[in-house]
């Protein structure tokens, strides 16, 4: 059997072979598609009878990548070789597609010996690839950018951190790689213990979340928040991933925090917080005692509608200015309780503003109930103008009243009078009756002075059983007398003991 013959018994023989073949075959010899299966037609769209002559450049994407093709193909085909290779290609409507191909020389020795391509569509494979490189790109970008830090775990050891991590705990770039994790912990009881648990919530729940204490390399501690999964619940020792996050500086806020509530609650004086628009936001238990209102009841509320009335528009025109312009006011209010009992409050009043703009935030008022202090103050005044015994006015009262009712004289060309008034025999009741009785006497004959003086005359004791009263305005000498004797006669009127 000659050449040809053989040749023509291979290619009958093999026939049935390259048609049912899963994947795409073409024989093309000169740049041209002799034959072609129909998966390989299938591959790019076309029916075989469409491609059979055509030239095979058709299926490149562009003239450029067929040019390549070829001229890479030439040189291992030349040498006898198989090509191996990848083609961006073009299905017949156009759209684009990506085959790893195969191609060999069917007779090497005949230079125009057709040559036999096999084509997988790749396209799918690619896309996915590609897809996966740009995940990982950007979860690589994600892993150096987290402002948390991130650390791969095998069996306790690190296998990859980024840079976050090695900077909370005070390492080179690639310093912590390889180190186990006990480089983390203050003690080896930490290590042991608290290690060991983490490791038995990852392979019960695949998660694991706490706070801890750890060390820097320099020996210096901070306390982080942990959090970590297993790649594999049922073998977290075979890898693990965790996120750390300083979160020294929020402990000791929240402590602070903590102890501002307990300081808040904990005042004796009345606290109350507002908002912006002068509405209440908070207030401790000491306002709670002190109004009377619970918490509740004032939410919101404006502090104004506790007013008492007592003080007018200007008072309060004042306080908002001084809070304007000085940030701070301080004076005492008369407020009311839910009861609708008024009582007096000293008051300290901040504005509390928003840090670089300046905007009010808040304002914040502390007081304490004045009552007391108020009533002990006026009792001190009190006491200090008025007689303890009778309730008239004492000798201090009488100097500066006389001393005014004087210049006023000499100023209106009118007249004051005094008239000294001396209880005789008060001695031998003391004496004989005892201090109690006498004093009962000199209450007794106070309020019959008091009474009988005029409501513009001043009627004081001097210690005692003396007693002075001071008259004003435009009387006579006939009038003084007939005043004075009306007072004698009240004086001497009978006064029973023991009433």
């Amino acid at each position: 059997m000659n050449k040809p013959e053989h040749d023509a018994h291979l290619l009958r023989e093999h026939q049935p072979i390259f048609e049912s073949a899963a994947i795409g075959m073409v024989c093309t010899r000169g740049h041209r598609i002799e034959r072609c299966n129909c998966h390989f037609a299938g591959l790019f769209g076309y029916e075989v009878e469409e491609l059979v002559g055509q030239e095979a450049a058709i299926l490149c994407a562009s003239a450029d990548e067929y040019v390549r093709l070829t001229q890479a193909a030439r040189v291992d085909l030349s040498a006898g070789r198989a090509f191996v290779g990848d083609v961006q290609a073009r299905h017949k409507d156009g759209t684009a597609a990506q085959f790893h191909i195969s191609g060999r020389l069917i007779d090497p020795d005949a230079a125009e010996s057709e040559v036999v391509w096999t084509f997988e569509d790749i396209t799918e494979q690619r896309r996915t690839q590609l897809a996966l490189d740009e995940t990982r790109r950007e979860m690589e970008v994600i892993f150096e950018t987290a402002v948390a830090g991130i650390t791969l775990v095998r069996n306790r050891f690190m296998v990859h951190c980024n840079r976050r991590f090695e900077e909370l705990f005070g390492y080179a770039p690639g310093e912590m790689q390889g180190l186990s994790t006990r480089v983390w912990y203050v003690t080896e009881e930490d290590y042991a213990g608290i290690g060991a648990q983490a490791y038995v919530a990852l392979g019960q729940d695949n998660y694991h979340r706490r706070q801890q204490l750890l060390r820097r390399k320099d020996g210096s501690t901070f306390w982080a928040e942990i959090a970590g999964r297993a790649l594999d619940r049922h073998d977290p020792q075979g890898g693990s991933v965790w996120l750390l996050e300083d979160i020294s500086e929020r402990r000791d806020m929240l402590q602070r925090l903590e102890l501002a509530q307990r300081v808040f609650e904990g005042s004796s004086e009345a606290i109350v917080v507002t908002d912006a628009d002068n509405r209440i936001v908070s207030v401790n238990r000491a306002f709670e005692r002190i109004t009377g209102f619970s918490a509740a009841e004032v939410m919101g509320r404006n502090p104004g509608s506790f007013k008492s009335g007592r003080h007018d528009a200007s008072f309060y025109q004042s306080m908002w200015q001084s809070l304007r312009d000085k940030g701070h006011w301080q004076g005492e209010i008369w407020d009311r309780r839910k009861d609708g009992s008024i009582y007096p409050k000293l008051v300290c009043i901040d504005v509390m503003r928003e840090p670089g703009s300046g905007r009010v935030v808040n304002y914040v008022a502390v007081f304490s109930d004045f009552s007391d202090r108020k009533a002990s103050e006026e009792k001190v005044s009190y006491l200090a103008y008025h007689d303890p015994l009778t309730g008239l006015s004492n000798r201090l009262a009488l100097n500066v009243h006389l001393e005014h009712q004087l210049a006023v004289a000499r100023r209106n060309g009118t007249r004051v009078a005094l008239l000294f008034i001396d209880l005789d025999g008060f001695k031998p009741v003391n004496d004989s009756r005892g201090h109690a009785e006498g004093d009962k006497l000199l209450v007794k004959l106070a309020a019959r002075l008091r009474e009988k003086a005029r409501e513009s005359d001043l009627v004081a004791r001097l210690g005692g059983d003396e007693f002075v009263i001071v008259l004003e305005g435009s009387f006579t000498d006939q009038n003084l007398a007939t005043i004075a004797a009306d007072l004698v006669a009240v004086v001497a009127e009978p006064c029973p003991l023991g009433w």
